[in-house]
């Protein structure tokens, strides 16, 4: 993961692009439970590609900013009072695991991007 993200973010702009378009269109490729033409055609946007795959890439060599694995839960007390929705999009025993621990009352399902302003 750490090369990957050497190559995103490195000089070489044609190795950033070749990184980018390929973790671009493996994501849109697997991130709903039916491919989505349209997610894999916007892959193919080089600005798109690139910031997508940096982001993602960003959190994945933070380990998603969290101290250790299991963090989330461990401490979910501390979030707990905090109104909640979750909003699920592939697997679903992901989504029922953790409405059992964080007791919220409804898991939103959905097999399509939602923006955040329509939530």
């Amino acid at each position: 993961m750490h090369a990957y993200y050497k190559r995103l973010t490195g000089s070489d702009r044609e190795a950033q692009l070749q990184c980018a378009r390929a973790w671009s269109k493996w994501e849109m490729a697997t991130c709903k439970l039916y491919m989505d033409p349209e997610a894999l055609k916007r892959a193919e946007d080089d600005e798109f590609a690139l910031a997508f795959a940096r982001i993602e890439c960003h959190y994945f060599v933070n380990n998603g900013f969290f101290e250790y694995d299991g963090q989330l839960l461990a401490e979910l007390d501390k979030i707990r009072h905090i109104p909640t929705t979750v909003v699920q999009g592939r697997f679903v025993s992901t989504a029922g695991h953790f409405e059992k621990v964080f007791r919220i009352p409804a898991i939103r399902l959905t097999s399509s991007f939602i923006p955040l302003s329509q939530m």
